[in-house]
């Protein structure tokens, strides 16, 4: 595995010798293999307490009764984690491990929060919610002056491009989160980047602001409660995740 050495700062360290090298035996924040060490750690820890990791969703795990009832679902993207249960055997679980992976409580939220771009509440039907309201109110537009709005077929900039590939990775978001039905438009701008014209430019400030006014007329997406008893899961994947 990689190791990293550094010098001590100049200023010294308590019964450290002029010269000597320090070897950093954990993970170190901003460094390439940070995350991977916080990943492995964090798996370890989940399935300590009786989590599985499925084999066809990395990043989610599972918590089951003795009798093999679901009683828990958890998945981690990056250090931010989701999870959702019931009974006693998921909160003694996720109790400890969250006191495991030292995580203060007033970052622990419940009912009602925002988590990676997401607003996401539970229904009374036990229905669950999904709306990116303060997320999409920060769109912007991309700036295209008067002149170039006259040449519409023109070739787009390098610094054109660069803005086109910003705000439609944004609108990926809220397409594949909360708005299903912009799905095919971003899509579109995504396969037309690297030949976009000036009216490519033009047509993501339209899906931009449609994404707007769906929002501010209180478009969400709203996942039914369902009797989880005879499911199965179904995943979709390309080959990037395969291995």
């Amino acid at each position: 595995g990689e190791q990293l050495f550094f010098l001590p700062p100049k200023e010294g360290l308590p019964n450290v010798p002029p010269g000597s090298l320090i070897q950093a035996l954990k993970g170190v924040f901003g460094l390439r293999i940070a995350p991977r060490l916080w990943w492995k750690k964090a798996r370890t820890m989940i399935t300590q307490v009786g989590f599985t990791a499925l084999a066809t969703v990395p990043g989610v795990f599972v918590l089951r009764e003795k009798d093999g009832t679901l009683c828990g679902i958890l998945f981690l993207h990056v250090d931010d984690g989701l999870d959702v249960g019931d009974g006693p055997t998921y909160r003694k679980a996720m109790e400890k491990l969250l006191g495991d992976l030292d995580v203060p409580k007033d970052k622990r939220k419940s009912g009602e929060f925002d988590f990676l771009g997401r607003h996401l509440f539970q229904m009374p039907d036990f229905s669950i919610v999904v709306e990116q309201k303060e997320y999409i109110s920060n769109l912007k537009p991309i700036v295209v002056p008067s002149g170039r709005r006259m040449s519409p077929e023109s070739a787009v900039t390098p610094a054109e491009k660069g803005d086109l590939m910003s705000l439609v990775g944004q609108l990926a978001w809220p397409a594949r989160e909360s708005m299903p039905q912009v799905a095919y438009d971003v899509s579109n701008l995504q396969q037309r980047v690297n030949t976009a014209t000036v009216s490519d430019l033009l047509r993501a400030n339209s899906v931009m602001r449609n994404v707007k006014s769906l929002s501010q007329a209180g478009c969400c997406l709203k996942a039914k409660a369902v009797d989880l008893e005879n499911r199965c899961f179904v995943s979709a994947t390309d080959t990037s995740s395969a291995g």
